[in-house]
């Protein structure tokens, strides 16, 4: 059944680029959406399969994006058949993950936190009022990624405990999926690019902060909340992100090994 699913998407890449060439999978751990990078007459482009209403979204919000000067991709939609495409160009960077593998100092890593703390300060600085979608909130956007690759009911219960973290609080415009791979780090370790728009969705301060920090540093967590309450003003509540990330590294690998269940099952 994948195998078929694959050669269909890898057709209706060429049918949309004619020129496509070289069709691969991105060698990155932990991608699992229908993602595949081709060499076109325009360079080298990614394709990402989406849901029409997601892919849609998508590239609306990564033209409010451009004019913001944020760092991610600017999308086209392909259609083909009943298959929506987002194509946006491919940047060479190494990812996050791939970045760590490297062993990086400390302080290197601190730096890059501190840059990804700027970019969210930024994107909350963005009138909700341009994200004008029916799936603007994150746990409703989180419903309908997750759902393609877990079984619905399981989705929809990791997206009801979102839900309950994400909701209290103001509600403003962030990049809610800041991880190891949806960060790309240029030649001198700092930050070049977001990925996934998915992610850009509303939600609190509170949550924003913890989804930042999933995979920072521990022994930097401190100076992290002083360096982003410095930009805001106020203080975040940190016992209750504190609680979120203590709660997330105790659960990361039962979900690991829920997700591989639902997936061998789907």
């Amino acid at each position: 059944m994948h195998h078929t699913q694959t050669i269909t998407q890898i057709d209706a890449i060429r049918a949309v680029c004619p020129s496509a060439s070289n069709i691969r999978t991105p060698n990155v751990t932990g991608v699992i959406s229908p993602v595949y990078i081709a060499d076109t007459d325009e360079g080298t482009d990614v394709f990402k399969f989406n849901k029409a209403d997601m892919a849609t979204r998508n590239a609306m919000i990564s033209i409010v994006l451009g004019r913001f000067d944020i760092p991610m991709p600017r999308i086209r939609v392909h259609r083909h058949m009943n298959m929506h495409i987002e194509r946006y160009p491919f940047c060479a960077d190494q990812t996050l993950f791939e970045y760590m593998q490297t062993n990086p100092s400390m302080d290197a890593l601190t730096k890059i936190y501190k840059q990804l703390f700027e970019l969210q300060y930024r994107i909350s600085g963005i009138s909700r009022e341009w994200l004008c979608y029916k799936k603007s909130s994150f746990p409703s956007v989180f419903l309908e990624t997750s759902s393609q690759r877990v079984a619905y009911p399981l989705a929809l219960t990791y997206a009801g405990l979102v839900a309950l973290m994400s909701k209290p609080g103001v509600q403003q415009i962030f990049h809610n999926d800041i991880n190891t791979k949806n960060v790309l780090i240029d030649a001198n370790g700092n930050v070049s690019r977001l990925l996934d728009m998915d992610g850009i969705s509303l939600s609190s301060e509170t949550f924003s902060t913890f989804m930042t920090l999933r995979h920072a540093p521990v022994a930097k967590y401190d100076e992290l909340f002083d360096y982003y309450e410095s930009m805001l003003g106020h203080s975040i509540n940190r016992r209750v992100v504190l609680s979120y990330l203590t709660a997330a590294n105790t659960t990361r690998l039962a979900r690991k090994i829920i997700d591989d269940i639902a997936l061998r099952t789907k």
